[in-house]
């Protein structure tokens, strides 16, 4: 636990870095809709229950400002598999910073979401807060919107009837900017 409070630390130390860099206020050029999945990954669920269970997630959304930063809000299909199964279906909501490296491209995506939960188990809800990275490698032409996405930090908390689960989730996957 001292270790993941120091890795989140450190990405809190580095999220501020970036936000406060001159190159974090250059126009995103990649379109302002969005498409991703996640499917490869863990969650470590940090209360009493333990244990860790393989997440998926499949996500859209749109940046009101028409190109890919800025305020952003979509939705997101969670997926949890362990001896059981849970998923939620829920709003997500964020802010997304785009900063060039040279043609290419690199968001930082802080984020919040919300919204109902069900499984084989009695779930009511999950909530929760993120930070994920989409780096954009592709220039030029119909690739151009690719992008591989890593969420280092993600944690949730999921109530159900006999308590509730609070599921720490790393994952990676891609997406398409149009």
């Amino acid at each position: 636990m001292k270790a993941l409070s120091r890795l989140f630390a450190a990405g809190l130390v580095a999220g501020a870095t970036l936000l406060v860099s001159s190159s974090a206020s250059a126009q995103s050029s990649r379109g302002a809709g969005y498409v991703q999945g996640n499917v490869l990954g863990f969650t470590a669920f940090l209360n009493t229950f333990g244990g860790t269970a393989f997440p998926m997630e499949f996500s859209g959304g749109y940046h009101i400002n028409g190109s890919h930063e800025g305020f952003v809000i979509g939705g997101a299909q969670k997926f949890f598999f362990r001896t059981g199964f849970a998923a939620a279906t829920v709003l997500r909501m964020g802010y997304d910073i785009a900063i060039p490296i040279k043609e290419m491209e690199l968001t930082i995506a802080p984020y919040g979401y919300g919204g109902p939960a069900y499984g084989d188990i009695d779930l009511r809800a999950h909530f929760g807060f993120g930070v994920e990275g989409r780096f954009f490698p592709l220039v030029e032409g119909p690739g151009k919107g690719f992008f591989a996405v890593a969420r280092p930090f993600e944690i949730g908390f999921i109530p159900f009837t006999g308590g509730t689960l609070v599921p720490f989730t790393f994952n990676l996957g891609a997406g398409y900017a149009f």
